[in-house]
């Protein structure tokens, strides 16, 4: 708290004016963040039509990726790192946004596909996503581009898979 009171230019006392306490405030930021990342969900992860599934991936992987770097406390503060029950409900509220976003694009793309298998693709896309963008953070600078093409690789490989197209 005194790091966030420092960085607002303001006092402690007026920071506990607005938040009562550290859960409180914590629970702010992470209203924040799932509502910035549902923007970046509306503005970026877009399904194009012409674009193939790997030009779809490298979009949505980029796009969080790019989310995960400039809020770096987005994942530990959405898992719940604090032991807060409703900080594990708002990332858990964030995930669910995720998937429900990946399955409805997975649906339109495979018409053929059932909305239970798109569901679970979609659930093991993002937490693979999730997963692999916290160890591309820890990487050194180097290595991250190297760990977000496996992480594209990983998703690319699981979704044919998962889903292959009909008639294989």
């Amino acid at each position: 708290t005194n790091q966030i009171a420092a960085r607002a230019h303001a006092s402690i006392g007026s920071l506990y004016e607005f938040f009562p306490n550290k859960q409180a405030l914590a629970q702010a930021l992470a209203d924040r963040y799932v509502a910035q990342l549902g923007a970046v969900i509306e503005e970026r992860m877009v399904n194009e039509p012409a674009w193939t599934g790997e030009q779809l991936v490298d979009s949505i992987v980029t796009a969080l990726d790019h989310f995960w770097r400039r809020h770096p406390a987005v994942v530990p503060l959405l898992r719940g790192a604090l032991g807060a029950p409703a900080l594990m409900a708002a990332g858990e509220q964030l995930r669910l946004a995720l998937v429900g976003h990946i399955e409805a694009i997975l649906l339109e793309r495979r018409r053929d596909v059932d909305a239970e298998r798109a569901l679970l693709a979609a659930e093991m896309a993002i937490d693979l996503t999730r997963t692999l963008l916290e160890r591309a953070q820890a990487e050194p600078v180097h290595r991250r581009p190297v760990v977000l093409r496996e992480l594209k690789i990983a998703i690319i490989g699981y979704l044919r898979t998962a889903m292959p197209p009909p008639g294989h």
